[in-house]
């Protein structure tokens, strides 16, 4: 399961080796957050809620770096 997390949480936007860099961080942070909420919730409405807004909040934090 973490491997797939990893692979929805890739950089898909070049840009400069430090951007690239900060989005990565940013990113695996997302992707180690939603493994360890999947670990502690039960499963169900609100943990898919919880990893969408995490996603939507992921978006923002990738947008900020770029923009």
């Amino acid at each position: 399961m973490t491997e797939v997390l990893h692979e929805l949480f890739q950089p898909l936007v070049p840009g400069t080796p430090e951007q690239n860099e900060k989005v990565a961080q940013v990113k695996k942070l997302f992707s180690d957050l939603t493994f360890a909420l999947e670990n502690i919730c039960p499963a169900g409405r609100r943990l898919s809620i919880a990893k969408t807004e995490l996603e939507t909040a992921q978006m923002y934090a990738v947008k900020a770096i770029f923009y």
